[in-house]
């Protein structure tokens, strides 16, 4: 990265929220064809597990509002999140960066970025994490800011 480059993503509740209705539709439609194909649940069991989904969805993006990040900063020196309603900074230095661990799960990009940790694989498609961590999924960001910054990102990784 050039020494006066600086990449700046920034997130929109737009986004998160067109996640979270996609989830719960799919979710409504996953639950009714469990309730076709397997007659012994009910329409009550059907309502509950619509309500619990959406109880999910809305506390994932309540959660968000109050401490998710709203902004991404990267430079040659590291990485500043704006977290919250209030953007509160939270600076990542290069040099803290231990490993980068970029993988997808399902249709999501999740990034975690480990802090003086270490990236754990004990089997094929187990990933654990030692140590702090930060960890940012692509739910509420432009995919294609966000794949720019996958790539600002792997500049950063540590070898």
């Amino acid at each position: 990265m050039n020494h006066q480059e600086k990449f700046r993503i920034q997130a929109s509740k737009k986004h998160l929220l067109t996640v979270n209705l996609g989830g719960i539709i799919l979710g409504v439609f996953l639950l009714l064809l469990l309730l076709m194909v397997r007659h012994r649940y009910t329409l009550g069991l059907l309502i509950v597990g619509i309500g619990i989904l959406i109880i999910y969805m809305l506390a994932d993006y309540l959660i968000w509002q109050n401490r998710g990040i709203r902004i991404i900063e990267i430079d040659q020196d590291g990485i500043t999140l704006y977290r919250g309603k209030n953007k509160t900074i939270q600076s990542i230095q290069r040099n803290q960066i231990t490993d980068i661990n970029i993988f997808k799960k399902l249709n999501r990009r999740i990034v975690t970025i480990i802090l003086g940790g270490e990236v754990i694989k004990p089997a094929a498609g187990i990933t654990l994490f030692k140590g702090e961590r930060i960890r940012i999924a692509d739910d509420a960001f432009d995919d294609n800011d966000f794949t720019v910054l996958i790539e600002k990102l792997k500049q950063l990784k540590p070898y």
